[in-house]
């Protein structure tokens, strides 16, 4: 009995611990997105607040012309046209995705760079602190900008010098609270607790 409160209760850790991956792809329905048709970009801000990220300053849109194809989605900076042909900076914020008010953070996060030359990603900590800037290193044609063990990541800026740059495919870690949620906690406790007693009340039979 013993073994299986103790058990138990590394199991909570180990869940608290080791989040998964979420990926955003913009190509499909997600969370409370959409996709429009193409050239209709949409801005976008809080559509996938429920995933643990909110955006700033960023559409997104079907904006390949026929040489290309259709169906290839992609966020964009808001511009000047259609898919925003200037690329101010795009901020993205991770947050409780039960409460959109409440900060959270990171550990990884990924962003593929469709086009875009001398992009810069940069990541902050809660305080405004800069963790770290990685630009590309390739023209910014298809290549992909990755943050890891840099500490908590609490938003990110991304930016370039070039027009209609275009981002797509994000992936980032399940995003963990800066303080661990009373019912988690209570429940650690409890766990705990209870191994203590057990183990007390074993010695004394």
């Amino acid at each position: 009995m013993k073994r299986t409160v103790i058990g138990a209760f590394l199991f909570v850790l180990s869940s608290v611990a080791h989040a998964g991956l979420i990926s955003i792809g913009f190509e499909e329905v997600q969370a409370g997105y959409t996709p429009q048709p193409q050239f209709k970009p949409q801005i976008i801000n809080n559509q996938f607040a429920s995933l643990g990220i909110v955006f700033e300053n960023a559409l997104v849109g079907d904006c390949t012309n026929s040489a290309f194809g259709t169906g290839v989605v992609h966020l964009y900076s808001e511009g000047k046209g259609a898919c925003g042909d200037y690329t101010p900076d795009i901020k993205m914020f991770f947050v409780n995705p039960n409460d959109i008010n409440e900060r959270a953070f990171t550990t990884f996060f990924s962003i593929l760079v469709t086009d875009g030359n001398d992009t810069t990603l940069e990541a902050y900590d809660v305080d405004n602190n800069l963790l770290t800037s990685i630009s590309t290193i390739d023209g910014g044609k298809n290549e992909t900008l990755t943050l890891e063990e840099i500490g908590d990541i609490a938003w990110l800026n991304i930016f370039s010098i070039s027009d209609g740059t275009g981002y797509d495919d994000i992936v980032f870690e399940e995003v963990k609270l800066f303080s661990v949620p009373e019912p988690v906690g209570l429940a650690i406790m409890g766990l705990a607790l209870a191994g203590i007693g057990f183990s007390r009340k074993k010695k004394n039979h």
